[in-house]
């Protein structure tokens, strides 16, 4: 039974340059699971937030939940650091991969908080217990 992104949480700060408070990545069948900021201003998916390394199974059991961006929100959060809001912004499905598109570009003179948090997401899921390979 594999633990992965039990609780995980990042900041960007200013400047783009980011860094780690609480994170946790666990090997997945030699696949790491992990939080990805792009932070290319010249890329195309630029100020997007990704989990990386999901399994397939997990994947298609958030498919098939159709969850709202609200409830995306409560396990898969990025807000401007000292708020509780989270930011406005979609959530994609992709390959192994959950990808959070800001709204609006990322500001360079603002720190950004991204948490993962598995017991909102265990609320949310309760068929697809924590603890099964994410």
């Amino acid at each position: 039974m594999v633990k992965a992104l039990r609780n995980s949480k990042i900041v960007f700060n200013k400047g783009g340059v980011f860094y780690l408070l609480y994170f946790f990545f666990i090997l997945n069948a030699g696949i790491a699971q992990e939080i990805i900021y792009d932070k290319d201003a010249d890329s195309p998916s630029y100020g997007q937030i990704s989990i990386r390394g999901l399994s397939q199974s997990f994947i298609d059991q958030l498919a098939k939940s159709e969850l709202s961006d609200r409830q995306w929100s409560t396990f898969f959060r990025t807000v401007v650091q000292g708020s509780t809001r989270p930011m406005l912004g979609s959530y994609l499905l992709e390959g192994n991969e959950i990808h959070f598109k800001p709204r609006f570009l990322p500001d360079p003179e603002i720190s950004y908080i991204t948490t993962f948090s598995s017991k909102s997401l265990n609320q949310i899921l309760p068929n697809y217990p924590i603890g099964k390979d994410l």
